[in-house]
């Protein structure tokens, strides 16, 4: 371990790869408290080997919201305006 972090501070590297720091600053921005219990069909936090990888990283402060259809993974907008059903789950009308 220590010829490893020897030859990194000789050679000016990065002991946490690139890719990884890349991969969970991503994840961190994307990451709600929702996929820790719902699995969302398009999310990449909730995707399994993504999933393992940002357990322990923070979640993201989001201002604005986005409602996304469970049914077909697009996002509720006006052109597929929400549809509530008396349970409260969100639809949109294109489904």
């Amino acid at each position: 371990m220590m010829f490893l972090r020897a030859l990194y501070s000789v050679n000016a590297l990065p002991e946490t790869a690139p890719l990884n720091l890349s991969l969970s600053a991503g994840l961190t921005a994307l990451k709600t408290r929702h996929c820790e219990t719902n699995c969302i069909l398009n999310c990449p936090v909730c995707y399994d080997p993504l999933n393992k990888v940002s357990e322990n990283l923070p979640f993201a402060h989001h201002l604005n919201s986005v409602i996304v259809d469970r049914l077909e993974g697009g996002v509720l907008d006006e052109l597929n305006p929400v549809m509530v059903l008396g349970n409260g789950n969100c639809y949109g009308y294109k489904v």
